[in-house]
């Protein structure tokens, strides 16, 4: 009897490492993303994913080997599923006797948050299409009015945070036309999707201002006005308006005006108790008429003091945290100018970094010149946000510009606020302020700067 003896020797082969990602923008809130190892040998692998914006913290993924056909080398498979709103930069490891292994993979779409805001602004109501955390880059912005285009708005290009982009659009629209009550459409394109808000005015409308910003500065008090408007003025003289703090109601420090289709109450608050203050609501009523109610909430973010060490001197709590100020000189669709603030603290013992940068811009085109102040930080918290005007030695006094609500970013929350000059007055030696005073502070910040003439610098406190 003879024996044949067949000898082989395998050996160890070394992954090919592949991303994988989704194909199309899909739907739904999750989004599952892999990577593809193969031609490796022996068996024995281990898949790890990380988020690039966190190395630290491992992501629950699944893993799946397999035998290829020649059956001396393997494929494996790893997959996540991770929320649509962070699905966008991750590192995929793989860990095997031949040589480790790793590969990012990106999703390079991110669908955008839209949201249409209407806030009054004296003889203008001004309409602002907010687009957030969207990519790809390119996205398209148009407006209707009555399902006709119009062309008279001011469009800004998108800003990058982090991995995804912000946009903005502005319309403004008179008084009279407003009060037609005519429809206004923003209408987003991006990655071929569209994305449509619509706004007109109401019969009967309650809006519940928050803070006025002047006055928190100039008098140290908080101003909130619940105004009624509606076409018919023997209904809105007729509406009474009742006063809420914390669940509890209020009857003191109110006043009431009214005017032809509007009805204004005034609630004034005095800092110290202000500073107590959860939430306000407003309750419109009238006879037959179910009560209409608006609320605030006040969102003060971290505590202006710990352990005694205040806020406003740089100085930080042993919560980590990020509080950005970024003041941008918006001259027309493609030119502006932007002084970045940063305070970033790390831990108690009180030291951080500040950073400005200032773009110049080339041109100015345009009769007027928007100044926007955006507030960024990664708690949700309210900003007053006031402007002034100084040349000179004169220290100027107080405006208010249009100042829209926190809105949610990729990496935290943004208030912006706009200030519109005309630009003879950009062109002369006044210096332009955008003063914030942080609802979770006792003290308001150091004001932020900038003008045509002084080269447009920002100091960092």
């Amino acid at each position: 009897m003879h024996f044949h003896f067949c000898y082989f020797t395998v050996t160890n082969a070394s992954p090919s490492l592949f991303p994988l990602t989704p194909c199309d923008p899909g739907s739904g809130d999750t989004v599952t993303l892999g990577c593809l190892a193969q031609d490796f040998f022996p068996k024995s692998a281990t898949f790890q994913w990380t988020s690039t914006s966190n190395s630290n913290t491992q992501v629950d993924s699944q893993q799946f080997i397999f035998s290829q056909q020649d059956v001396s080398k393997f494929t494996g498979v790893s997959v996540i599923s991770v929320p649509r709103s962070k699905a966008l930069s991750y590192n995929c490891s793989l860990t095997h006797p031949a040589g480790n292994k790793n590969v990012p993979v990106q999703y390079a779409f991110s669908p955008p948050s839209v949201t249409l805001l209407s806030e009054s602004d004296g003889e203008k109501q001004v309409l602002v299409c907010s687009i957030e955390n969207f990519a790809p880059k390119k996205v398209s912005i148009s407006w209707k009015k009555n399902n006709n285009n119009v062309d008279n708005v001011k469009s800004f290009e998108p800003m990058k945070d982090g991995d995804v982009y912000s946009a903005a659009s502005i319309f403004k629209v008179n008084k009279t036309e407003w009060d037609s009550k005519a429809v206004y459409t923003c209408d987003v394109t991006h990655a071929g999707q569209n994305y449509i808000k619509k706004a007109s005015k109401a019969s009967l409308t309650v809006t519940l201002n928050p803070p006025n910003p002047k006055a928190m500065f100039v008098n140290k008090r908080a101003e909130l006005k619940c105004v009624v408007t509606g076409p018919d003025s023997s209904i809105v003289s007729k509406t009474k308006i009742q006063w809420y703090i914390d669940e509890q109601p209020v009857t003191n420090n109110i006043s009431e005006s009214n005017d032809a289709q509007t009805k204004t109450s005034t609630l004034i608050q005095h800092f110290d108790d202000w500073k107590k203050v959860k939430t306000v609501k407003c309750s419109a009523t009238r006879e037959g008429m179910a009560p209409i109610t608006k609320s605030l909430n006040v969102n003060r973010g971290m505590p202006s003091k710990f352990n005694g060490i205040s806020f406003e001197s740089n100085k930080c709590t042993s919560t980590e945290y990020m509080f950005v100020i970024k003041m941008i000189i918006l001259i027309s669709v493609f030119q502006f100018e932007v002084c970045i603030f940063h305070i970033n603290c790390k831990s108690l013992s009180g030291k951080g970094t500040s950073t400005v940068e200032v773009l110049t811009p080339s041109t100015i085109k345009g009769d007027s010149v928007t100044l926007v102040c955006l507030v960024t930080s990664t708690e949700l918290q309210d900003y007053y946000i006031a402007w002034s005007e100084a040349s000179g030695h004169d220290h100027g006094v107080y405006n208010d510009g249009l100042n829209l609500p926190p809105q949610k970013i990729n990496n935290g929350y943004q208030v912006s606020s706009f200030y519109t000059i005309s630009k003879d007055k950009w062109s002369k030696k006044i210096k332009f302020s955008c003063n914030v005073w942080p609802a979770g502070s006792d003290e308001k910040m150091k004001p932020h700067d900038v003008s045509s003439f002084s080269g447009n610098s920002c100091e960092c406190d």
